[in-house]
């Protein structure tokens, strides 16, 4: 009666178990590979358009080693399972998570995985010339952010760093608090202010110049404010 039902029968052999950990191990090899997608644009450009889905993104490094941010649209109760996968997948406050990171050229779609666990994606390069923290002095007869910031949703930040002759300097801008983490990577003292002229504040009373840190889309204009001249003598 036991052994009809199931009950005390013996166990699969070893070669059985075998065979079934190989074609589970297949299964999931399989499940992290990649197929290109022939697409003429991207599948999932700006504002996610299926309902409950959002935007997520991720940068890593191909075959090749070269640099890629991909983003896609997804439902966030599947993150825990697509992050097992992809470490680096983080949920994106922009629609443009790539762009504003830095990769705005458009390479291909790629699905990942297949089945029931797959996700497609649209991948993004770095600008044909890599980008250089550059500063471009403008030629202006007043400051660029004095006072309060007039763009619609940008805040006011500041910083303090030397220049290259070693001369203090007070920095403030007017960003996107979205674009934060984006300036910070190149700007380590960057921080929001409470007031709209923080570099007085601080004691840097004296206007100096107004420059352009970096270029086309990842670059940023802020005023540089000096102490007065009396203490600028002693530093």
């Amino acid at each position: 009666f036991g052994s009809r039902c199931g009950f005390g029968s013996s166990p699969p052999p070893p070669r059985a178990l075998l065979a079934m950990k190989a074609f589970i191990a297949c299964a999931l090899a399989a499940a992290a590979l990649a197929s290109v997608v022939a697409a003429e644009q991207p599948c999932c450009q700006e504002k996610c358009s299926k309902a409950g889905e959002q935007k997520y993104w991720s940068i890593a490094e191909s075959l090749f080693d070269k640099p890629h941010c991909g983003e896609c649209c997804m439902n966030p109760s599947e993150y825990s399972l697509y992050h097992f996968f992809e470490k680096n997948l983080t949920k994106s406050m922009e629609d443009n998570p790539c762009e504003v990171r830095g990769y705005p050229k458009y390479d291909s779609t790629v699905t990942h995985g297949f089945g029931l666990v797959s996700i497609t994606l649209d991948l993004y390069n770095l600008p044909v010339e890599p980008v250089k923290v550059e500063e471009e002095v403008l030629k202006v007869a007043e400051p660029y952010c004095q006072g309060k910031c007039q763009k619609l949703g940008e805040q006011k930040y500041w910083s303090i760093a030397k220049s290259l002759v070693d001369k203090p300097h007070c920095g403030e801008c007017c960003i996107n608090p979205s674009k934060y983490s984006l300036y910070h990577v190149f700007e380590k003292n960057l921080t929001k202010s409470m007031e709209d002229n923080p570099c007085e504040v601080l004691g840097y009373p004296k206007y100096d110049s107004t420059v352009t840190h970096g270029f086309g889309l990842v670059s940023i204009t802020l005023d540089l404010y000096n102490l007065p001249d009396e203490v600028a003598i002693l530093v």
